[in-house]
């Protein structure tokens, strides 16, 4: 017996513990439900391409990434779903970014995107691992500028990830950019901004992704902890906050599990969507 036909996961402080791993418990969960009927769907704010290895291999339906600007089907592989920068968005975006910003990550088609001066000071700034082992691999794509990018019609922007600011510089930022409405700002750690155009976000995902199986979202549940999983957590019957979650994060869920090292979403799928209320 299942309570839930469909789970939205968040993947960052949520299924991954703070040595970004899942734990055997969480595996161990996921699979319970799926053999039980649930479907499984990543809504990460990462590119597709960062994904967790654990979504392709426990087998996961969907993806909802770059904070739901691009869905694809991982049973086919088939992007079902994006939703591009606008380009006056672009370009108004960069415009305030390339005087604010050292290092810019643009995720695009899938992938990430960055000019020759961004590229060259990889190395010299904190960067979160999975996005060193991206560059390591030699899988970015690079442009001369952030402005030819943008001039060549941003082709594929999904979203802008700036990471390890002083809050100072993103307050500045956020200030300039909120009041063109253009934009969707949010933020899933300390220090970090992430940029989708206006109307974007995990929330809308969800919806199309209920409607494209066909599942009532009256039996779904999502489970985060950040800034940018507000709109899932909200559009879910059973939004859920990780314990590690930002206080605005729990406030606003329907329910609060255990934290990410505490093997908070084993716990709800064991409790909540396999278990009896």
């Amino acid at each position: 017996m299942r309570n839930y036909d469909i789970l939205f996961l968040d993947m960052d402080g949520t299924v991954l513990n703070s040595r970004n791993e899942a734990s055997e418990r969480t595996r161990k969960a996921l699979k319970a439900a799926q053999d039980a009927g649930v479907k499984l769907v990543v809504a990460t704010g990462r590119t597709l391409k960062i994904v967790p290895a654990l979504v392709h291999e426990l087998g996961f339906d969907y993806a909802a990434v770059s904070n739901g600007a691009s869905i694809y089907d991982l049973r086919t592989g088939e992007r079902v779903y994006h939703h591009d920068f606008n380009l006056e968005a672009a370009r108004e975006m960069c415009r305030v970014l390339v005087e604010e910003c050292d290092f810019i990550e643009f995720y695009a088609d899938g992938g990430i995107m960055l000019s020759c001066a961004s590229y060259e000071r990889i190395g010299k700034r904190p960067i979160p691992p999975w996005h060193m082992k991206f560059f390591a691999e030699n899988k970015v794509r690079i442009w001369d500028s952030e402005e030819d990018y943008v001039a060549a019609g941003a082709p594929g922007l999904e979203k802008v990830a700036l990471v390890n600011y002083d809050e100072q510089v993103l307050k500045r930022i956020r200030s300039r950019l909120e009041p063109t409405g253009l934009f969707s700002i949010t933020a899933s750690i300390a220090g970090a901004l992430e940029i989708n155009d206006k109307g974007c976000g995990k929330g809308v995902a969800l919806r199309d992704i209920c409607q494209r199986l066909g599942v009532d979202i009256a039996r779904s549940a999502a489970i985060g902890d950040s800034q940018n999983d507000l709109s899932m957590i909200e559009a879910a019957d059973c939004g859920v906050a990780m314990g590690n979650a930002f206080q605005e994060v729990k406030d606003r869920a329907d329910d609060i599990t255990a934290s990410n090292d505490e093997d908070g979403v084993a716990r709800f799928i064991e409790e909540k969507v396999l278990g009896d209320f």
